[in-house]
């Protein structure tokens, strides 16, 4: 019987060569794009992780109500708040000339490990020029559960349409007869406040009246009284202050308080147009009426100064009287209020490789983020 030949001697050398090639030229270029893939994604979320940082850090800084403070007066500022974190004065730069000398940029650093992360952190600050240079009244502390905020807004317009449509309507029903305008009819206007509270509800309101007995104005009853809306009504609990904004637009105010046993919140009266009372109504008075209730402390803009800090500061017009009696010097206190203007602080973050801030030459080289912002002091 004839033998037939091995066909199964295997791959020969130049086969396995071939194949080993092939596969060299088809894995290495795949290798190469995972390895650079990985970095590529090692890097993005190094990014990713440093920019969080740097978003952290500025929100921080925003949310503290008061970052620069002068160290000396003349001697430019400091940042407390950062010291007490760790981190270390890198840079000051002074103002130029002539701005004052707490005008200037003052950059904070802080390594890796004071930072808290795998990075390391620069702040800088810069208390550029003030905003605002005009003084402004701010009153501080009042917290929306325990105190309550009446804001005139357009009461006084309501109440001379109403009037207003009587008075023309009587004249054009009598020839010959000329309605108010506007200024006269103010003029015969009346305002009144009332302020009821007790342990759980406070409501502010406001009434107006137009002419009186021997001083009336054709078609309008003097004994009408118009009801405004609502300054506030609110359900609150053991209520602190009652703070009424409103505008002077007569020569007088009054003001009945009914407060419940065991209830007293303080009453805020602040005139929004002092300048006008100081120019125009410099014998203005809100008359307060207690019914059944002690008389409650009392703070205004009226009648004190307000900036009390400021020693050139003029005393306002105006006062504060309880039934037909003047409240005396003192007996008021003055709005707590700032002497200062508004300042601008800009801030920016920037995020470092670790070991690469600071006072390293070549640090912008390995530099993440850097993110900026303003805030007002």
């Amino acid at each position: 019987m004839k033998r037939q030949p091995n066909n199964n001697g295997g791959f020969s050398l130049l086969e396995v060569i071939l194949a080993m090639a092939i596969l060299a030229i088809i894995s290495i270029p795949l290798l190469s794009y995972f390895t650079q893939s990985m970095k590529y994604n090692a890097m993005m979320a190094d990014k990713q992780h440093a920019t969080n940082l740097a978003q952290e850090v500025l929100e921080d800084l925003k949310n503290q109500k008061e970052l620069a403070q002068i160290k000396d007066v003349g001697t430019g500022f400091r940042v407390p708040y950062l010291e007490g974190k760790g981190y270390t004065l890198l840079l000051e730069t002074p103002a130029a000339a002539p701005a004052p000398a707490f005008q200037a940029k003052n950059v904070y650093y802080a390594s890796a490990g004071i930072s808290g992360r795998a990075y390391d952190v620069e702040v800088s600050v810069s208390t550029a020029a003030a905003e605002n240079d005009t003084n402004i009244p701010q009153i501080e502390g009042i917290d929306d559960t325990k105190d309550v905020v009446a804001l005139e807004h357009n009461q006084l317009q309501e109440a001379m349409t109403y009037f207003s449509e009587k008075n023309m309507t009587y004249a054009a029903a009598h020839p010959g007869t000329l309605p108010l305008g506007d200024s006269e009819l103010q003029a015969k206007m009346k305002r009144k406040f009332s302020v009821t509270a007790d342990s759980t509800h406070v409501r502010v309101a406001c009434s107006y009246t137009c002419g009186e007995t021997g001083d009336e104005v054709l078609g309008i009853d003097p004994s009408e009284v118009y009801e405004c809306n609502e300054f506030a009504e609110e359900d609150i609990r053991d209520v602190k202050h009652i703070y009424l904004m409103y505008h002077v637009a007569q020569d007088s105010d009054t003001m009945e308080v009914a407060y419940a046993a065991g209830v007293n919140p303080k009453l805020v009266f602040v005139c929004q147009n002092i300048a006008d009372v100081n120019s125009i109504r410099p014998d203005y008075k809100m008359t307060v009426l207690p019914q059944g209730c002690p008389m409650p402390s009392v703070a205004s803009n009226l009648g004190n100064k307000s900036y009390p800090d400021d020693p050139a500061a003029v005393t306002n017009k105006g006062a504060i009287y309880q039934d037909s009696f003047k409240l005396p010097a003192g007996s008021v206190a003055p709005l707590v209020a700032s002497s200062g203007g508004v300042r601008k602080v800009d801030l920016t973050v920037r995020v470092y490789k670790k070991g690469k801030g600071g006072n390293n030459p070549d640090k912008e080289k390995y530099r993440y983020i850097t993110v900026s912002t303003s805030k007002g002091e």
